[in-house]
């Protein structure tokens, strides 16, 4: 890893993790708790050595990738947060377990990947439409137009279809709300997420995933191969298909995503194999209970 050694002491307490909390809806429980875990082993092991190598020994406990992505993405919240003072944290190049070249993003760092983008609006904007089931190809066709806000403040957004996805309503979650309020123009048709000049659906496009790039690298994300902005689309399907009612989360997921073939949507949200796209549902839902 690539760190500025530098001698402080670490600055967190239980300030740590009720910071985190306090930001509705960019959390799960299991995120405190896995903060709440690294900040317990990470802290013998800064009483005899210098914080980079303490890193580097906590996130060398981990066997398995999940493990280690979980425990990065917990010691670069506290980063963020500035809880340690460590001026850069570099991916370390690890490699998926199962040879899977992109992965969705695990439950931690979708956490860090909101706080890294709220502070700005258009940020902020591009990561939640990306979360809610935007496809790369739509997100810099929304435009403030296609944006309905409920008197209760829910969010809806009117999704034009692209590729294999097509046209829907989705909802965005309640962290980024704040964010649609600074910066909804009502009514303009003008593009929601894309402030460039030019009128070029590629280049919008291109701009537009670039930006969301340097929000992932803001994150402490950016060098790891397996994370691409389709990664944040594909945490939100799974979350979708995590608190849905059995019988109806693949229908759930699939709506978000724009899509009826089941078999890929399995795929999306990490219940088969990429290499396998043509297990029929019944089988993957009775071997995933």
């Amino acid at each position: 890893m690539d760190y500025i050694r530098l001698p402080t002491a670490p600055l967190w307490s239980a300030e740590a993790i009720d910071r985190i909390d306090r930001l509705p809806d960019t959390h799960t429980p299991d995120d405190s708790s896995i903060l709440g875990e690294v900040v317990t082993e990470l802290a013998p092991l800064l009483e005899r050595l210098p914080m980079p190598t303490a890193v580097d020994h906590l996130l060398a406990r981990a066997a398995c990738f999940v493990r280690r992505a979980e425990l990065y993405a917990a010691v670069a919240t506290l980063a963020y947060l500035g809880m340690l003072r460590l001026e850069r944290l570099a991916w370390p190049g690890w490699q998926h377990d199962d040879g899977t070249v992109k992965r969705r993003l695990r439950p931690l760092e979708m956490a860090l990947v909101r706080l890294v983008a709220l502070p700005r609006p258009v940020a902020a904007l591009q990561v939640g439409l990306l979360e809610a089931g935007c496809s790369s190809g739509e997100l810099a066709l929304v435009a403030h137009a296609d944006v309905t806000v409920a008197a209760g403040g829910e969010v809806l957004v009117q999704l034009p279809g692209c590729g294999l996805a097509t046209p829907r309503r989705v909802r965005l979650g309640s962290w980024v709300a704040g964010a649609m309020a600074v910066y909804l123009v009502r009514g303009s048709t003008a593009p929601l997420v894309y402030t460039g000049q030019s009128s070029e659906d590629a280049k919008q496009q291109s701009c537009v995933l670039m930006s969301v790039r340097k929000t992932l690298v803001s994150a402490g994300l950016g060098a790891d191969r397996s994370v691409t902005p389709e990664s944040i689309r594909r945490a939100g399907a799974r979350a979708v298909y995590d608190n849905t009612p059995r019988d109806r989360r693949l229908l759930a997921a699939a709506a978000m995503l724009g899509t009826s073939d089941f078999n890929r949507v399995a795929v999306l949200v990490g219940h088969v194999p990429q290499t396998n796209f043509f297990v029929p549902p019944v089988q993957w839902e009775a071997a995933n209970p």
